[in-house]
């Protein structure tokens, strides 16, 4: 393309991001309208690709191709313009443009799904040659050709917990350190993280709770880190410490932000300002269990918010009804999956109940709010969570379902409510 505002021939939409959010909303837009204009803005060169399995490429488990969910010339067969490789660096809502690169986009509805951004935490020496955060296809990239032989892992989420496996895998020497006193904290309460620290532990991955890392070693390139308590040799830092949402540009459109820094949107995922929409990991959403504002930076969440924005684009008006926090960890084998609300969320005992049992391979727990399940961990039993997700969205009542489970012919009647008197039978 050549200089000047680019205008297409029909009304045109423009989205701002080519993760799932953007690609699900441009995907609504061609299902319900065919004659509107679409055009994917990125500051990447790649097609869409899944962040969820990195893990697998930095084991050595798959190639990097296999990362990517769409090819190049998908977004054409689909009849989507793309703008790769050049950054959205300022919208102009009078004049409804978008500047990317040297190009000026008229849009006559915009998306912004501009992802986040991986934290970096202040710590002295994070500019070394040898420290990386995990978010794009190229960092995923340069951390699988660096050549390290001991990582230290600085935070515990999933992708901390997932890069160390992968790494071990490949037979590296590998630390995780971690501020609070279990791993994987906005997942799993302590009993069952001290279970599956347990496996990270015999796998040979060394485990560090309540130490704070101070200081990257090393002159221009790594060579250990310290903490309050320790130094720790490795030539490798990967800082895995969450990510924030990436609002610079809707900074710069005057758009409202909110308290948490996400973009606020309404219902139908549209802005403070009319026909720009947001979706994915830039906007705060509200929590289906709570009803409160959250920032849930989630795969599955992004991709119905985007869906949301694009059908609400081409007048199929449609509500985001809220996010749900769900997340499965595999740790060498082992299922870990979180579903809603740990207990740890909770200020006071007193505010909820749980029910749990242990046995042979498998553990559950879930976190009951009055008659309402409202949080679910489960170790080894993928198979129900999917099903206990679906309680949380339609609010089911925990004391009628126990009658059905109790009641032979009630339950002839619902017969498939059997599987749930594992966990609501007293």
């Amino acid at each position: 393309m050549g200089k000047g505002t680019v205008r297409l021939k029909g009304q045109h939409t423009v989205i701002v991001g080519n993760g799932i959010a953007g690609n699900s909303a441009a995907s609504a837009i061609r299902r319900f309208n065919t004659d509107i204009d679409v055009t994917i803005i990125s500051d990447e060169n790649s097609p869409l690709y899944s962040p969820c399995a990195f893990y697998k490429y930095l084991s050595g488990e798959i190639d990097k191709q296999k990362l990517f969910l769409k090819k190049l010339e998908n977004y054409s067969r689909e009849g989507v313009n793309v703008v790769f490789g050049q950054k959205a660096s300022e919208v102009n809502v009078n004049a409804r443009e978008v500047r990317a690169g040297n190009e000026k986009l008229h849009f006559d509805k915009l998306i912004l799904a501009t992802g986040s951004t991986a934290l970096l935490l202040p710590i002295k020496g994070v500019d070394k040659r040898g420290v990386f955060a995990l978010k794009t296809i190229n960092d995923a990239e340069a951390l699988f050709n660096y050549p390290a032989k001991k990582v230290a892992i600085v935070g515990s989420g999933p992708i901390g917990v997932e890069v160390a496996i992968a790494f071990r895998e490949r037979g590296l020497e590998v630390s995780i350190i971690e501020i609070l006193n279990r791993i994987l904290p906005r997942l799993f309460d302590n009993e069952l993280a001290v279970v599956l620290r347990g496996i990270i532990e015999d796998h040979g991955i060394k485990v560090l709770t309540k130490e704070r890392v101070t200081e990257i070693l090393g002159n221009e390139i790594v060579r250990g880190l310290t903490t309050d308590k320790r130094e720790i040799a490795c030539d490798m830092v990967i800082i895995a410490a969450g990510t924030r949402p990436n609002t610079e540009l809707a900074k710069q459109m005057g758009l409202e932000i909110s308290n948490l820094g996400g973009i606020k949107t309404d219902d139908y995922m549209m802005t403070s300002i009319e026909d720009v929409y947001a979706c994915g990991d830039c906007v705060e959403s509200k929590d289906i269990i709570t009803g409160n504002s959250t920032l849930s930076l989630l795969w599955h969440n992004a991709k119905r918010q985007g869906w949301t924005s694009g059908c609400n684009c081409v007048g199929m008006q449609k509500k985001f009804i809220g996010s749900l926090d769900a997340t499965t960890v595999e740790i060498f084998g082992t299922l870990a999956s979180s579903i809603g609300k740990s207990a740890a969320s909770f200020s006071s005992r007193s505010e909820y109940d749980i029910i749990e049992k242990n046995y042979d391979s498998t553990y559950f727990r879930l976190v009951v709010v009055g008659d309402r399940l409202v949080g679910a961990q489960l170790i080894n039993k993928p198979e129900h969570a999917g099903m206990l997700s679906s309680m949380m969205w339609r609010r089911d009542n925990l004391v009628e379902l126990r009658k059905v489970v109790l009641n032979e012919k009630l339950l002839l009647m619902k017969p498939w409510r059997y599987w749930i008197s594992e966990y609501v039978k007293k």
